[in-house]
């Protein structure tokens, strides 16, 4: 069974994936919410996805606001997004216990928003069961 943590499990994307993902069957779901797990704090992350160890990291969290805000600050939103992503795909523990934790640790990868996340949970599920 593949373990599959989807950031932003609360958001209209992520929930959408938490449900498709139960109803595909296969996967152990990992969600966190913001209180458990700031997904800014590159430490926390670190330390998180170290003990985990997913084999998917769904990104689906997202800094939001309304036109409004994304139109008045919008280079807050983009910062923190970045930021979110970056601490999600790009990470080594430093102490050499795993070595390019991003290819070996973390095998597959999505990111939204994208078309194909119907797509990406049928083919891991399908893959899944053929190993």
């Amino acid at each position: 069974m593949k373990k599959i943590y989807i950031a932003g499990h609360r958001g209209m994307v992520g929930s959408a994936l938490v449900r498709e993902a139960a109803l595909l069957g296969g996967f152990e779901i990992i969600t966190t919410t913001r209180d458990q797990l700031d997904l800014c704090n590159q430490g926390a992350v670190l330390e998180f996805l170290a003990w985990e160890k997913p084999d998917i990291v769904v990104i689906a969290a997202a800094k939001v606001g309304g036109i409004h805000a994304n139109s008045t600050y919008p280079a807050d939103f983009i910062y923190e997004n970045l930021v979110i992503a970056a601490n999600l795909v790009d990470f080594q523990l430093p102490d050499d216990r795993f070595t390019a934790i991003k290819d070996r640790l973390v095998r597959e990868l999505g990111n939204f928003p994208r078309a194909d996340a119907y797509q990406i949970l049928t083919e891991t599920r399908r893959a899944a069961v053929r190993e």
